[in-house]
């Protein structure tokens, strides 16, 4: 029996027995490999604990959109005899995972011996039930954190220009940075310079900035929309030309010849219809490929999981919490583009914290907010002119105007001189 079959297994035991078998499975829901599975037992884990219904009626109520699912999983419990069984060899998979994940952590932080020994105790411990890590007092932590704090910032650079990385202190692992805008001012030119400069690799990366792999999630725009804009900003060919497919002899050269500049490591998903589960999927299977540096997701408003919840203002608040999550379990910044409603222009203002209410609860999860705007009152379609880049929310440091040139007709912006 497939590990698939076995979660659904368990899960609709759960469900028959109303609740019941609950704690004799000793699971929790990250202990399930699909993600899809992880939030219907955390559902279910909830309604136990605040003593509520769960049976397959409850929980679909509960979670219309998966009602499906859930009724898949009644289906694949043919007994509740073997549940208990089957919620064993769950954990036993999940424990072999846990292992293999620390050991690829090892390997890939190239971590020194105490600190290996540290994480692989710390695993073994939860591997063997007894559910805590070994603790520290500050005293203990002293002389690690004194070590920490004297190496040099490894932080990864957008290299869009000194001023914004230095307010940022780089992009920080595990945080989570959100970037707005109308429709039309330009989110998707700033979201793919800065995931091409973090994708900078050799001499072309700043003092103690680390190499690796930048994931570009184009929920909007196919790959070769976002291969042209890329040569545009590379090459200063417009991105009129490149999309017309009628190239001059003379813009064909320029590519070719400037092959050696797309040497980056960057790898670009615009697979349909993407759920944070499938983006959390890809990214940890890119992640034991290559070390991860950086992830770019444009958009957040068109993750499909929205569409799954009462209304938008959940399906964001839900999305940006797992994008939240994903940076902090991956161990890297996570850049969201966020599209502001066109009515929030206000007479051509620009955009404050409060456009980003109505996007869930984007404002309180995300460490940094980056809001953009261009005046486009006279010409909605320019293509040149400034830009602001207007830091409103900065977790680790001072918020900042910075303002540069706009290059649309290459897709890129410029550090004003």
């Amino acid at each position: 029996m497939g590990l698939l079959i076995i979660e659904r297994a368990v899960i609709g035991a759960a469900l028959i027995s109303n609740g019941k078998l609950l704690d004799d499975f000793n699971l929790a829901a990250q202990d399930f490999y699909e993600y899809e599975h992880q939030r219907l037992w955390s559902q279910l884990t909830k309604n136990k604990q605040d003593d509520y219904a769960c049976d397959a009626v409850t929980l679909i109520s509960q979670m219309p959109a998966d009602g499906n699912l859930i009724w898949d999983c009644v289906d694949a419990c043919y007994s509740t005899d073997y549940a208990t069984e089957h919620a064993k060899q769950i954990k036993s998979a999940a424990n072999q995972r846990k292992l293999k994940e620390s050991a690829e952590k090892i390997l890939v932080d190239d971590q020194s011996l105490p600190e290996a020994i540290k994480l692989l105790n710390d695993t073994l411990n939860i591997v063997e039930g007894n559910g805590q890590v070994s603790f520290t007092t500050i005293s203990d932590d002293f002389d690690e954190h004194l070590e920490q704090i004297q190496k040099p910032n490894t932080n990864a650079r957008s290299g869009i220009g000194r001023e914004l990385d230095e307010t940022l202190q780089g992009f920080r692992p595990g945080a989570l940075y959100v970037i707005g805008a109308r429709p039309g001012v330009g989110k998707t030119v700033v979201g793919l310079q800065m995931a091409l400069g973090f994708a900078r690799s050799g001499n072309e990366l700043s003092q103690n900035e680390r190499a690796g792999l930048v994931l570009f999630y184009s929920l909007e725009m196919s790959k070769r929309e976002i291969m042209n804009r890329i040569v545009a900003q590379t090459c200063s060919i417009s991105v009129d030309e490149l999309d017309s497919g009628k190239l001059s002899a003379e813009s064909l050269e320029k590519i070719k010849s400037s092959r050696a500049d797309f040497s980056r490591l960057l790898s670009i998903n615009d697979t349909g219809g993407q759920t944070i589960g499938s983006i959390r999927a890809y990214a940890r299977t890119m992640a034991r490929t290559a070390p991860l540096k950086a992830i770019v997701v444009d958009y957040l408003g068109l993750i499909a999981d929205a569409s799954k919840f009462k209304n938008r203002y959940e399906g964001i608040t839900y999305i940006s919490g797992e994008l939240k999550r994903l940076a902090k379990d991956l161990n890297v910044p996570v850049i969201a583009l966020a599209q502001l409603n066109r009515e929030s222009a206000r007479g051509n203002t620009k955009p404050t914290m409060a456009d980003l209410r109505d996007s869930g609860s984007v404002e309180q999860d995300a460490d940094v907010v980056i809001l953009l705007s261009r005046d486009l009152t006279d010409k909605p379609t320019e293509t040149k002119g400034e830009i602001d880049l207007n830091i409103v929310k900065n977790r680790h440091g001072a918020t900042k105007n910075i303002s540069y040139l706009f290059m649309g007709r290459f897709a890129r912006i410029e550090i004003k001189h």
